[in-house]
């Protein structure tokens, strides 16, 4: 039971991160050190396959009595572990790496590798990156491989979320920009209706600059049209109605 709680509050702290997380490689840390945490592991790996055929992502290593440190991957071929798993779609973990007939020599540098654990990120069942973690002391077992494979859709969905959130932002700062400098007044209201459906007034949500220019009326936005224009009801009952 209290394995399956810690799954859960892993599964519930990567998806908050999806939410508070001001960029995606803030996100994509989180969830590396959510699942370096959960399995033990002191390196974490999470990459996704790029338009140029190279893995992006990022690394995260923990070692004892000092702090974790996170790189950031860019433009790796898609060889060894984390290229075969990408290659077949399908996860893989081995306690005895470098006899392992994909294994390839690390870089200069890199901390070694004493076991390794890989399953793919999957949309729409075919692989586009890869989850990873490595050096867990007693390494790793189908149990393992069964709790990563149960984490990376959750990894997919906060990644697919943020991304959406994004790209949102992206567009409403885009449109924003074009109901700004448009040259037409343009006025978004919301309409008020009587009890038998009757409209009686509306209210301004937001209006753009040439509005203000066209007609004169300032500081209009949170106020209803009678209260802008005392009168125009009774005078203009067809404005209303339109």
């Amino acid at each position: 039971m209290e394995k399956q709680a810690r799954v859960v509050r892993t599964i519930n702290r990567i998806l908050d991160a999806a939410f508070v997380s001001s960029t995606e490689a803030e996100l994509a840390d989180t969830c590396l050190e959510a699942v370096v945490e959960l399995t033990g592991s002191t390196l974490g790996f999470l990459s996704e396959l790029g338009p140029d055929g190279l893995l992006h992502g990022l690394t995260r290593s923990v070692r004892p009595g000092a702090p974790a440190v996170t790189r950031r991957l860019a433009g790796l071929p898609v060889l060894g572990l984390p290229g075969r798993v990408l290659g077949d779609g399908k996860s893989l973990f081995t306690n005895d790496p470098g006899t392992h007939p994909d294994w390839v020599d690390l870089p200069p540098g890199h901390l070694p590798v004493t076991s390794f654990l890989g399953v793919p990120l999957l949309r729409d069942g075919s692989a586009f990156g890869v989850l990873a973690v490595a050096n867990r002391e007693g390494g790793y077992g189908p149990a393992h491989l069964e709790l990563l494979e149960a984490l990376s859709p959750v990894v997919v969905q906060a990644h697919a979320r943020k991304r959406a959130e994004d790209s949102l932002k992206a567009s409403e700062a885009n449109y924003r920009g074009l109901f700004e400098r448009m040259l037409d007044g343009l006025a978004h209201c919301r309409m008020e209706f009587d009890g038998e459906g009757r409209p009686v007034d509306c209210v301004y949500l937001a209006v753009n600059s040439a509005f203000s220019q066209l007609t004169g009326l300032q500081d209009v936005v949170g106020k209803r049209l009678t209260e802008v224009l005392p009168g125009i009801r009774e005078a203009n009952p067809e404005v209303l109605e339109t």
